[in-house]
Order: C-alpha cells, then sequence, then structure tokens
C-alpha cells in the first residue's frame, strides 16, 4: 500500500488516479460480494480463503510493475513543489482523516442494526448494502473524472458537508426508503470524498510518505470507529451517532481548509520566487 500511494502521489493527477484505483476496489469488492457466498456456501471456510489466494496471486504480478524509481512526472511535479518541509500540515491532515473516518465507521459498524430498527429484512438490508457498494464505484468514479479539473479543496469541503447530512439522515428517518437512499449516498459520497484525500497528501510530499501515512491512519479509525460507536450507543442511544458525525466534521472542514490554504500559500511563494528568479534572469540576459 505504502508503494502505491508513493508512486500514485508522484503523478501529476493524483486525484484522479486515486479515484480510479478506488473504482477498482470498490468493483472487486462488489463481485466478492456476490461470488463470495456461493464459494462459502459449497466449500465452507476453505472456500473463503481460497478465493482470497486466487485474488491475491492474480494481483501479485502487479507488483513487478511497479516502477523502482520515479520517472519523468515526479520531475516535472518537483519543479512546482514549494521547497519548505510540511510536517505541520501533515500532521493536521492525518488527524483530519482519522477523525473523520472514526466518525464515518461509528455509523458504518451499525448500519444493519439501524436497518433492524426500521424493521427491515436481512435480504433488505443485503441490497441495500449491495446498492452502497455500487454507490461507492459510482463516488470513486466521479472523483476520477473530475481529478483536479476544479482543484481539491473545495469539492472536498462540499462533500465532506454532504457527508455529514446523508448519515445523519440515515440515523435519524423512520422511512425505509430514505434509509436506503441515505445508506447509498453514504458509500457515494465517502469514496468521492477518499481520494481527495489522499491527493490532498500527495500535495504535501512528492515521495509518497503523507499519502501513505493517510492511509494508514484511514485503517486505524476504521478499528477504532465501532468502538467509539459502540460506546456511544450504549451511553446515549443512536441518535449520538449524529452528533459525533457532525462534531467530526466541522472540525475536519477547518483542519482540510487550512491545509489546503497553507499549501496554496506555499506553492503561491515559490511561485513568485521562480517567476523573480526567470526575470531577473531576463533582465540579465537583456543587458
Amino acid at each position: 500500500m505504502a508503494a502505491i500511494n508513493a508512486v500514485i502521489a508522484s503523478a501529476l493527477a493524483p486525484a484522479r488516479i486515486y479515484g480510479l484505483a478506488t473504482l477498482a476496489a470498490c468493483s472487486i469488492t462488489g463481485v466478492l460480494t456476490v461470488v463470495m457466498p456461493r464459494f462459502v456456501e459449497t466449500l465452507g471456510p476453505s472456500g473463503y480463503y481460497s478465493t482470497l489466494v486466487v485474488l491475491t496471486c492474480l494481483v501479485a504480478g502487479f507488483v513487478f510493475l511497479v516502477p523502482s524509481h520515479m520517472g519523468n512526472n515526479t520531475v516535472t511535479r518537483k519543479s512546482a513543489m514549494p521547497k519548505q518541509g510540511s510536517s505541520a500540515e501533515g500532521m493536521m491532515l492525518l488527524l483530519g482523516v482519522f477523525i473523520i473516518g472514526v466518525a464515518m465507521m461509528a455509523y458504518y459498524a451499525f448500519i444493519e442494526r439501524l436497518g433492524a430498527r426500521l424493521e427491515l429484512s436481512l435480504e433488505a438490508i443485503g441490497l441495500i448494502l449491495t446498492g452502497m457498494m455500487v454507490g461507492s464505484a459510482v463516488g470513486a468514479g466521479c472523483a476520477a473524472f473530475l481529478g483536479q479539473r476544479v482543484g481539491i479543496v473545495k469539492p472536498l469541503l462540499l462533500v465532506t458537508t454532504l457527508h455529514a447530512l446523508v448519515v445523519v439522515v440515515a440515523v435519524v428517518t423512520t422511512q425505509r426508503w430514505l434509509f436506503a437512499c441515505a445508506v447509498i449516498g453514504q458509500g457515494l459520497l465517502y469514496m468521492f470524498m477518499f481520494p481527495f484525500l489522499l491527493a490532498l497528501a500527495a500535495k504535501l510530499d512528492i515521495a509518497g510518505r503523507w499519502a501513505a501515512a493517510a492511509s494508514g491512519a484511514s485503517f486505524l479509525s476504521f478499528g477504532v470507529g465501532p468502538l467509539v460507536g459502540g460506546w456511544l450507543i450504549l451511553q446515549w442511544g443512536y441518535e449520538a451517532i449524529t452528533w459525533l458525525m457532525i462534531a467530526a466534521t466541522i472540525l475536519c472542514l477547518l483542519i482540510f481548509l487550512w491545509v489546503g490554504r497553507r499549501i496554496e500559500n506555499s506553492f503561491d511563494i515559490h511561485d513568485s520566487v521562480v517567476g523573480s528568479v526567470e526575470i531577473n534572469r531576463g533582465k540579465k540576459l537583456n543587458y
């Protein structure tokens, strides 16, 4: 994962490639949700692990295609990157990725329970979760399509806000159809958001270290989120998940906005310096 993130972060349009990678991951996961149960029913647990072995063997060959050194894109991007350090921005971005991930998983881990509250059958909940995977693939595809055509920070702020709204709807609604739409919408918006988060991290470091760290922070939050969500539900009920999501979203919006502005200012300063150097060079040549 770290190697892949480093390669993508060095590309000229990391947001687009992160979106495509996420789209591929969601598509594969969607196929597995259909294929895996049949193998389990036929072969038991060995069928489950056999499927994972086959899938691992199929993708293992791609490891040999990972470049051992950065190419021309890296040279191009290095010329546009600010030279100053970005540890403060990186740490704040990791904090934002972790916080939004905890709030998301505090909701996600209990989707089945939220559906059961509305007296939905297990089959209906399964169909909704399948729809969520389709929505996730659509969200990743949208991120890949937009890439960096509209920038990173503004779409990220908008999608983060919308993501919080659909989570609140999924938790508080008493309408089954609205619950289904909110669950599918949450998958779409989160998988739209995540590639842009990694692309923002890629702007901090050409080597992809912050992008790899951001991915690690998200995985850590996926483990912590259900624990936090379960504790909140026991204390104050399912509605407590919405308050966690609202608070986390407000804090993350401030973090993403601050990091984005710091990066933009760094680029502006660097561009001004480069521009001054070019002008001075021109004057020297003229003289």
